[in-house]
């Protein structure tokens, strides 16, 4: 995937978080516009420096940053969700297993997460950063996953330096507070469902 279709796969994820991410839109199951995005995650990470960068220059809408957390908490609901999680009334979930790991890899969810928050150009709002952040600690934790160094510390070498210093800085510093309540985040349950969402928004 090249630097343009990147550019076209993050766009079209924009405009489909714009109009889907809202309400319980965020507690329906996954979606094939985000496998597409996670997928696109993956090959952000995978390509060079130079056509990395020139990606994420066109990313600098805070709006799509946000999407972008809110995308990073429905990856941690789907982690420590189970093969049954699946909403069957939701019209378009995404059922192409190959193209996402639906409920069966459970550090591969909280990966593309972790991936959705550092590939805009420094405009995501800390306190989306933080929050998303302590949801991803949140699911790791009770999936017994060690999420720093099976899933932060790989993706953070792609990140700008200051987005690099605020990541490493909610999981070293000592006075950041990681609850996900104190981090405008929560978990709620909806028949049976673990889902994480904000609360600040």
């Amino acid at each position: 995937m090249n630097g343009n279709n990147l550019k076209e796969k993050i766009a079209s994820f924009c405009d489909f978080a714009s109009a889907n991410y809202g309400g319980k839109n965020l507690f329906q199951a996954r979606r094939r516009e985000e496998c597409e995005f996670a997928k696109a995650l993956t090959a952000f990470h995978a390509t060079g420096q130079p056509e990395r960068e020139d990606v994420r220059a066109t990313v600098s809408d805070p709006y799509s940053a946000h999407y972008f957390a809110n995308f990073a908490v429905r990856c941690a609901s789907f982690a420590v969700q189970t093969n049954e999680a699946e909403d069957l009334h939701d019209p378009h979930p995404c059922r192409d297993h190959q193209c996402f790991a639906v409920q069966t890899n459970e550090a591969e969810d909280l990966r593309h997460g972790a991936l959705a928050l550092v590939i805009d150009a420094d405009v995501l709002d800390p306190r989306d950063l933080y929050g998303a952040l302590g949801v991803l600690y949140e699911a790791a934790t009770r999936l017994g996953i060690d999420i720093f160094r099976q899933v932060i510390a790989p993706v953070i070498e792609i990140a700008t330096a200051s987005r690099r210093k605020l990541i490493r800085d909610f999981f070293f510093h000592p006075e950041i507070e990681q609850s996900i309540g104190k981090l405008g985040a929560e978990i709620v349950y909806l028949d049976g469902l673990p889902w994480f969402r904000f609360t600040h928004f």
